[in-house]
């Protein structure tokens, strides 16, 4: 199991947001590859949505 930590003591910006939902969906965020687009963050935001689907069945068989 996982050590609790406490949250961070700023919130991350929008775009470090949008750049993490679409680390998910694919994007690699190399230096030449400028921002992600609708199509990838939308891919990231759909496998968070299965990751938290997940997560609430595993903690319902507990």
């Amino acid at each position: 199991m996982q050590a609790k930590t406490s949250p961070p003591n700023e919130s991350p910006s929008m775009r470090d947001i949008t750049r993490m939902l679409a680390g998910l969906g694919g994007f690699l965020g190399r230096s030449g590859d400028g921002e992600p687009g609708v199509k990838t963050v939308w891919q990231g935001y759909t496998k968070l949505l299965h990751y938290m689907e997940a997560a609430e069945a595993l903690n319902g068989l507990k």
